[in-house]
């Protein structure tokens, strides 16, 4: 939320999150949630109730674009960009090839 904000961030499953983006051009997209994904990598985190330290974090990110598609389609295509994401080494935002 620090780095995606004004956008919307939510929860959208156990570990996952969906970032709403308003504004901004797919690749400009890209690099905001490159940037937080460079953040959280940076961060030290430590479990609340033993203090013991999580290690590096990080995150992938599926990217769909449209100013008419249904949500439903753009969040299959964003769901299935993550998984390519997560397969390629993880880490990592994957852009849809026609947004």
């Amino acid at each position: 939320q620090e780095t995606c904000g004004p956008h919307l961030v939510a929860r959208w499953g156990g570990e996952e999150f969906v970032v709403l983006i308003k504004d901004l051009a797919p690749m400009q997209a890209t690099r905001l949630l490159d940037r937080a994904r460079q953040e959280m990598a940076g961060k030290t985190l430590k479990l609340r109730e033993t203090d013991q330290p999580l290690g590096t974090v990080t995150f992938s990110a599926g990217l769909a674009s449209s100013s008419c598609a249904p949500i439903a389609d753009l969040m299959s295509t964003a769901d299935a960009l993550l998984y390519e994401s997560k397969a390629a080494g993880r880490n990592r935002a994957r852009l849809a090839e026609d947004a």
